[in-house]
C-alpha cells in the first residue's frame, strides 16, 4: 500500500462499560485508543455501495488504516467533525497490509465530548 493514499487522520475510540459503584447501574463512555492514526475516507457510492448495501442497510464509507491496529466493532471512528460507527472490519486476505473498515455514521450522544481531538497532525504514535 502507497503511503500516500493514506493522508487522512482519524481517532479510533474503545467503548468502556462499568458499573458505577454507588448506585450499581452501568456507565458507558468511549475514550481514545489511537489517536491521529493515518487512513484514506472514502463515501461508497455506486456499486460499491449497493454491494455494502446487502451486508449493512446503513454501511455509508469505507475507512482504510494500516494492519495491526486491534480494532472492534464496538470502537467508534471519528473523522473530523463527524462519528461513525464500525459495521464490519476486512483484512487484507492476501499480504495482511491494510484493513477496509465499513461505517454509518452514528450519534453524537448528549454527554460526548469530542472537541479538540480532531486533529490533522501526526502524532509521535506512528512516527
Amino acid at each position: 500500500m502507497r503511503a500516500g493514499r493514506l493522508r487522512q487522520y482519524i481517532t479510533i475510540q474503545e467503548r468502556i462499560i462499568e458499573q458505577d459503584e454507588i448506585t450499581g447501574a452501568a456507565i458507558e463512555y468511549y475514550r481514545t485508543k489511537y489517536a491521529s492514526v493515518p487512513a484514506a475516507v472514502e463515501p461508497l457510492n455506486g456499486r460499491e455501495f449497493l454491494s455494502a448495501e446487502q451486508m449493512r442497510a446503513e454501511v455509508r464509507a469505507k475507512i482504510t488504516v494500516r494492519a495491526g491496529l486491534n480494532t472492534e466493532p464496538t470502537d467508534r471512528i471519528l473523522f473530523r467533525d463527524k462519528v461513525y460507527e464500525i459495521q464490519t472490519i476486512l483484512d487484507d486476505p492476501t499480504f495482511k497490509r491494510h484493513q477496509e473498515i465499513m461505517v454509518s455514521e452514528g450519534v453524537r450522544r448528549d454527554g460526548d465530548d469530542i472537541t479538540g481531538i480532531f486533529s490533522d497532525e501526526f502524532s509521535e504514535e506512528f512516527a
